[in-house]
């Protein structure tokens, strides 16, 4: 056994994770195997488990984060970015950036689901995160010399959200998003003055920017699925007493524009 993958919302709640860990760690095979793990930053490990995460060979640690701030607790319900709690997304976060830092086989990745209810907020979450991952402290590969599994995904990366289709990108039309264009554009040709200290902008970044522009750039739109999205939060909203015209305004202004424009069409 050389790599366990373990997904989210947030495994390391669940009792069968730590006997698993448990279970490896008394056989004494921790060494030889690497483990992914996502986590949505709901939950700070005990020490007895962090004690035993670090004995393995590579822990790949995907924060499984859409957005900053309020707008993530929105997207993600149940979220707490910050708060009294001991367990809040800011905390964790920077409990899970300390222990990077401090154990060279742990490699901390923002992993964000791109999709319509977050696009316009990328911009914000990419900027707060390269500055928050490089004052932390941890290692920021830019180039690499090797294709080592410990730096492949970089520090940030972009997964698209394809499922449930009213939540992808294809929903608006490419124009829609140009703000989000021009600001990848604008982002990576000033990276170098912002960061000269790096000399280039790291593969992880220029991965993701690449990504983001490929995808809002090739969307054609689609009237069923812009309503069934309006349909979807409104709904939501209303079991949890929330307002996606509040947190997400930007992506329900936009929806109500495109759906007025196709109304008016001949």
């Amino acid at each position: 056994l050389r790599i366990i993958k373990f997904t989210g919302g947030e495994p390391m709640i669940n009792p069968e994770f730590t006997k698993f860990i448990e279970l490896i760690c008394e056989r004494g095979t921790p060494g030889n195997i690497s483990l992914e793990i996502y986590t949505n930053c709901s939950y700070i490990p005990s020490p007895k488990l962090l004690s035993n995460l670090t004995k393995f060979k590579n822990i790949q640690l995907n924060l499984s984060i859409d957005a900053y701030g309020a707008v993530n607790d929105y997207i993600r319900y149940g979220s707490r970015w910050n708060g009294e709690q001991k367990q809040t997304v800011s905390r964790a976060i920077d409990f899970w950036l300390d222990i990077g830092r401090e154990h060279d086989n742990i490699s901390v990745i923002m992993s964000t689901t791109l999709s319509i209810l977050n696009i316009f907020e990328v911009p914000k979450l990419m900027s707060w995160w390269m500055d928050k991952f490089k004052a932390s402290g941890n290692k920021i590969t830019v180039y690499r010399t090797a294709l080592l599994a410990t730096e492949y995904d970089g520090f940030f990366k972009l997964q698209l959200a394809h499922d449930p289709s009213y939540i992808n990108l294809n929903i608006l039309p490419a124009e829609y998003y140009n703000e989000v264009l021009e600001w990848a554009e604008k982002y990576r040709d000033e990276y170098n003055i912002k960061y000269p200290d790096l000399k280039g902008i790291p593969e992880c970044i220029g991965a993701s920017l690449l990504k983001l522009k490929q995808a809002a750039s090739k969307t054609k739109g689609n009237v069923d699925e812009a309503k069934n999205l309006l349909t979807y939060l409104s709904t939501m909203d209303s079991i949890r007493k929330n307002s996606a015209e509040e947190n997400i305004p930007t992506v329900v202004a936009k929806i109500k524009e495109y759906l007025q424009a196709q109304d008016k069409q001949p």
